[in-house]
């Protein structure tokens, strides 16, 4: 568990993200009548992963912050270990995913309970996968911020990183390809249809391969210079090329159907 002094560091991360969680969760709106997603249980749920939106770029923006203040050398500058040890960087990562999280489960636990006091229709969710597309894009988007603090060294990656990572939700939403550091946020339901399985578990995949491929790179810059395995790049490197098979076949495909008939 991340020691007691991250936690102090950082106490602003988890109100700061609660809110913005409830930002973009609120800002759907009812739609003729209907009172929003509370009326169907996969829209709730993809509202609700679709708080990384603002969720992602924020969690990004704070990790770089705390890596370069916490380590206040660029990679050029040959100084590797934090002041308190590489477990340090473990620990950072830990309190500012676990936080973010704990924003989003909050958030997941008030829809849960108005959809359930709708009688919202269980049928139009694709469970377990939109409960993992959300946390999968927060976990890929912390670990984007904290090698971005590290290489950088510079206070003004921080805002051009979360404007970055916003922009990447430009590129993925109009595609309806597999979904990278945010996910989509649907403004409407569709009647007797459901987010499609397949589409989830890429946009899962996609994160997960990114954010193993940024750990261990992640790892090897953050070692003392004559102490990098070439095994951890070669790591990182398969990793972003198995991200890239993940989304590629889609591209080809042509394939941007994200909702499927409920039969």
């Amino acid at each position: 568990m991340p020691s007691a002094i991250w936690w102090r560091r950082t106490w602003w991360v988890f109100p700061s993200a609660l809110v913005i969680q409830f930002l973009v969760m609120r800002n759907v709106q009812s739609i003729d009548g209907l009172p929003g997603w509370r009326v169907n249980w996969g829209w709730m749920l993809g509202v609700w992963n679709g708080g990384t939106l603002l969720l992602s770029p924020f969690l990004a923006a704070a990790a770089a912050m705390v890596m370069i203040r916490e380590w206040p050398h660029s990679l050029r500058q040959q100084v590797a270990p934090l002041p308190r040890g590489r477990s340090a960087v473990v620990h950072i990562f830990a309190t500012l995913y676990l936080q973010g999280l704990a924003a989003m489960s909050v958030g997941l636990a008030i829809g849960v309970a108005m959809c359930a006091s709708y009688g919202a229709s269980i049928e139009s969710a694709t469970l377990p996968w939109q409960l993992f597309t959300g946390p999968a894009a927060l976990l890929a988007s912390v670990l984007l911020g904290m090698t971005a603090g590290t290489l950088s060294g510079d206070i003004l990656a921080v805002p051009l990183l979360g404007f970055g990572v916003f922009l990447a939700h430009q590129v993925f939403f109009w595609s309806g390809f597999p979904e990278l550091f945010t996910t989509e946020v649907p403004t409407w339901f569709y009647e007797d249809a459901r987010p499609k399985s397949t589409h989830l578990i890429a946009t899962i995949a996609l994160n997960l391969t990114v954010a193993a491929g940024l750990w261990s790179f992640l790892d090897w810059i953050t070692r003392l210079p004559g102490m990098r395995p070439k095994t951890l790049l070669v790591l990182s490197t398969a990793c972003l090329s198995a991200a890239l098979m993940v989304y590629l076949p889609w591209v080809l495909a042509g394939n941007t159907e994200t909702y499927e008939f409920i039969g």
